[in-house]
């Protein structure tokens, strides 16, 4: 049996973003030997991002959202998709919406995870041409056994 992996992705106005980054994560995914599902949590959009999950959801089995009442900002939608799905999975890893994390990193922390860690990160490289905001933010990946 496989093991099942849980892609959870907190998202306040992402419907731009929602399309491109389920295709790239199913063109990975899909390379492994993994059970997966795909989580969107939408944070209480203003745009059409939740019609976007709910239309992509209906055509794709693998694809899941949590809609939140209201914004409750991004570390309780986090939480809420984690929360969600935590008990159904061998592993969770979290990215956010608007593409910054790549998913071509998710071979890499699955093959930490599969060596015995229990969390597993990455950290942003330096690059000078980030504004300073996406400088502090350094945690892109966290991968949960549980």
């Amino acid at each position: 049996m496989k093991k099942t992996v849980t892609i959870v992705i907190p998202s306040f106005n992402e419907e731009s973003n929602i399309e491109m980054i389920t295709k790239t994560i199913h063109g990975v995914m899909e390379k492994l030997s993994y059970a997966y599902k795909i989580v969107f949590v939408d944070d209480g959009s203003s745009d059409n991002s939740l019609k976007c999950l709910e239309a992509i959801a209906k055509q794709d089995d693998k694809v899941f959202y949590v809609a939140l009442s209201r914004n409750f900002g991004h570390q309780n939608a986090l939480k809420a998709g984690v929360d969600t799905v935590k008990e159904i999975s061998d592993a969770v890893i979290t990215m956010d919406g608007d593409l910054q994390h790549p998913p071509e990193l998710v071979p890499q922390l699955l093959e930490k995870w599969e060596e015995g860690y229990d969390v597993v990160y990455t950290l942003r490289e330096e690059d000078a041409s980030l504004s300073y905001f996406k400088k502090e933010d350094f945690n892109s990946f966290l991968c949960i056994n549980e």
